[in-house]
């Protein structure tokens, strides 16, 4: 059973914008110091770049503080678990950093030369992802050492889950992700609280929940975007349960300040007497025709070539008038248009940036793909609306796959407990000196 996955920062299209306007200023120095170790400035400012790269819209200067403020914070946990790494004679390859590198560059549908090319015309360092991506793998190794073998969960428990799940007498039950910002002094209050409404704010502005939770959340769970699973009413503090009992699947909360900090709460499903329900109110879905045209480019054609082919695709758009002229030149290249239908909400990022301002029958920029440049018409367009899924009943059967879940939840609960103790532990025995 998988109790714990790896990090993967997913970078937005919105990347390769422009970001130097909302950095922290060109301070140099100390920003703090980790036992024998030290977090420049420097560290903290690239840092910081990486994660407001990957935001919507630009941060304001308040917002910035407040993100830098959590990323020290961050920082200092990863020299923390780092620390515990070398203690441990635990390493991480460079294999291992190449291979996490390159799986956050497939969730961004790019080659990881493109991605680093990429995050370097945003004015990122690329060591400083690859710095992160180390030191998850070197703490993934830790808990896999030193807490998972504690994690036992016997026959005898699954059973009384089981049990528990087919006799709920009424009570619901919760498919929850959360982001958690711990509370650690009482003057942090009104500052955590406010960092929490930003975040909201980022939410609604069309930010992805799962890539906030990994990037800003300082709960385990933020490993896994902040998904908790499934969890039964009354099983978390009265303020959450509270909170999730006026909630509908698709929701947000506002900021509930539980025993150690806030959290943000993201109702991702509910069940009610055994019942899985759905959103009450079925969203719309633009439905568009679309074709595609690619002119093929290898990533080892020479850079003149490249240049050439790109600087084609781009003159398409003023010798193309509709659909049927996108088919007529396609034959130019040797190659045929694609067309189907697609829901605009189910696109990769990037060909929804190029395509959401695209007027029917336009010619769109061109976009790299993993076959060559390709670019876009959009010939047709609808409103549909998205049919409900039938309600679906909870697991109730005793068979290998609904115990299977159940020990994968408790499991990941009891994970998560022992590694936010263990964090806990290494922070009060260290010496940590912030400057900021």
């Amino acid at each position: 059973m998988t109790f714990l996955r790896l990090i993967a920062i997913v970078i937005f299209a919105t990347l390769l914008a422009s970001t130097a306007q909302a950095t922290p200023g060109q301070r140099v120095g100390i920003a703090a110091i980790v036992n024998d170790d030290v977090i420049t400035m420097s560290d903290l400012r690239n840092r910081v770049q990486l994660y407001i790269g990957g935001m919507p819209n630009r941060p304001s200067a308040a917002e910035i503080d407040r993100i830098e403020k959590e990323t020290l914070n961050r920082l200092i946990d990863e020299k923390l678990q780092a620390h515990e790494a070398k203690s441990l004679s635990i390493e991480a390859t460079d294999e291992q950093i190449a291979l996490g590198f390159a799986d956050i560059a497939r969730q961004n549908n790019t080659t990881p030369e493109e991605f680093g090319s990429r995050l370097e015309k945003s004015g990122v360092k690329l060591d400083t992802l690859r710095e992160q991506i180390k030191t998850e793998i070197l703490w993934s190794q830790v808990v896999r050492r030193k807490l998972r073998p504690q994690v036992n969960v016997s026959e005898q428990e699954i059973d009384t889950e089981l049990a528990q799940r087919q006799n709920k007498g009424g009570k619901s039950e919760y498919l929850v992700a959360e982001i958690f910002l711990p509370v650690e002094t009482a003057d942090a209050e009104s500052r955590v609280r406010d960092d929490a409404t930003e975040i909201i704010t980022s939410l609604n502005k069309g930010g992805k929940f799962s890539e906030i939770a990994r990037q800003r959340s300082q709960s385990p769970g933020a490993a896994n975007g902040g998904d908790i699973g499934w969890i039964s009413q009354g099983q978390l503090e009265a303020p959450l349960d509270a909170a999730l009992s006026a909630m509908q699947p698709g929701q947000l909360s506002t900021p509930v300040r539980g025993k150690d900090g806030f959290h943000i709460l993201f109702l991702r499903n509910r069940r009610d007497n055994g019942v899985a329900t759905v959103e009450a109110e079925p969203k719309p879905l633009s439905v568009i025709t679309l074709k595609q045209l690619t002119i093929p480019a290898e990533s080892t054609d020479p850079q003149p070539v490249m240049a050439a082919k790109f600087a084609r695709a781009e003159a398409l758009a003023g010798e193309v008038a509709d659909c049927a002229g996108l088919d007529a030149i396609a034959s130019e290249f040797k190659t045929k248009t694609a067309t189907g239908q697609q829901q605009r909400e189910s696109l990769p990022a990037p060909i929804r940036a190029v395509l959401d301002p695209l007027p029917i029958g336009k010619v769109s920029k061109p976009v790299r793909t993993t076959k060559g440049y390709s670019v876009f018409m959009i010939c047709g367009e609808e409103t549909k609306v998205a049919t409900p899924a039938p309600a679906a009943a909870a697991p109730v059967a005793n068979d290998e796959k609904t115990r299977e879940e159940i020990a994968n939840t408790l499991g990941m609960q009891r994970l998560s407990q022992l590694q936010e103790r263990y964090l806990r532990d290494l922070r009060a025995t260290a010496y940590i000196d912030r400057r900021l």
